[in-house]
């Protein structure tokens, strides 16, 4: 089994979507994928899971009554005298061999708790359990469903719970968009991701979760980098619009020139000769802007290249136009599924 982090500290860079849309075409490949949704606002179950479903109380749509990661981990949070199991998952009801782990609000209350007690000098007793928990929880989830992957859907910050899952994780990907903005996170993770890798051999030096005490030890390792996705950037003539290709080309410019050195210095990277087999420049995927039809996808709950015409808006050559970008995306999505097996088996 093999955990893949999706994870950028800028937010609004289709995150969310890459990641089921991921899963989804993993899925569909035979392999068996669990997604699991750490970002408190729950826009990963929101976008797969119908609020007005049996399973769901409407009144509290970021609550849910069926299991959710929080749920799944209050015993050690709680330290209430309970072991971890392995919650029963939502079955994604229109894909075979996908299933997700629902996200929950509080989730935001346990990111407060977990850096208070990891930046003390002595690690609060209390909260000793919680980091190693979540590595306990994918390992009972990777056994009870056979999985072949975990795919972490991580919220748009820095925060205690993003560091301890992406260094639990084999891999990260880092999706981004082409703006200034994203250069400025790109800048960010090359300065923060270095401090995470050393605060990890500290906590395996000084074993700092190993206490005899401590049911859920936590052993955390530095992920590999197996690229960066670029998306939502308007095309014309087939290729980047003018504006967006000069951020495309700064974004490049930051990871190949700024992050990358960083990672490697660091114990991110994959072999170079990995990422040249594929003539990538740590790109995995470019993937231009959804548009219109990304309302479409979330009114059915898949993601765009899986919407037929049926769930279309619209009628007649505009129909045929959105018909051949859903083909398109299709082809993107289906090469960048093969291009990650590929690589997390290499």
């Amino acid at each position: 089994m093999k955990i893949i982090a999706f994870f950028n500290n800028k937010g609004g860079v289709s995150k969310t979507t890459t990641c089921l849309s991921v899963g989804w075409k993993l899925a569909q490949s035979g392999k068996r994928v669990l997604l699991v949704d750490l970002d408190p606002q729950c826009n990963l179950t929101g976008s797969i899971l119908d609020p007005e479903d049996e399973a769901l109380l409407a009144e509290d749509y970021q609550g849910f009554a069926a299991s959710n990661i929080h749920d799944a981990l209050r015993p050690a949070m709680k330290g209430i005298g309970k072991k971890i199991t392995a919650p029963d998952c939502v079955e994604v009801t229109q894909r075979e061999n996908l299933k997700l782990l629902p996200g929950n609000v509080k989730m935001a209350e346990v990111e407060t708790q977990l850096a208070t007690a990891m930046n003390m000098g002595n690690v609060m007793p209390a909260m000793q359990n919680v980091p190693g928990s979540f590595g306990e929880l994918y390992n009972l989830l990777g056994e009870h469903n056979d999985l072949d992957f975990i795919l972490l859907d991580m919220s748009p910050s820095l925060g205690s719970i993003n560091q301890v899952n992406l260094l639990l994780a084999d891999y990260f990907i880092v999706p981004m968009m082409p703006d200034i903005f994203s250069v400025m996170a790109t800048e960010s993770l090359a300065r923060i991701l270095p401090q995470w890798a050393s605060w990890s051999k500290k906590v395996e030096i000084l074993e700092l979760f190993k206490d005899d005490d401590i049911v859920y030890e936590f052993s955390p390792s530095i992920p590999k980098f197996l690229g960066t996705i670029v998306q939502k950037y308007n095309v014309k003539n087939g290729r980047a619009t003018r504006g967006f290709q000069i951020y495309m080309d700064n974004l490049q410019t930051a990871v190949d020139e700024t992050l990358v050195p960083a990672l490697q210095d660091s114990g991110f990277m994959l072999k170079e000769d990995i990422y040249n087999r594929y003539n990538l420049k740590y790109t995995l995927a470019e993937i231009k802007d959804f548009n219109s039809l990304i309302a479409a996808a979330q009114n059915v709950g898949r993601p765009v290249f899986s919407l037929t015409e049926e769930d279309l808006y619209t009628q007649g050559s505009v129909a045929e136009a959105q018909i051949q970008n859903i083909k398109a995306f299709d082809s993107v999505f289906t090469e960048l599924a093969v291009r990650i097996v590929e690589m997390t088996d290499a």
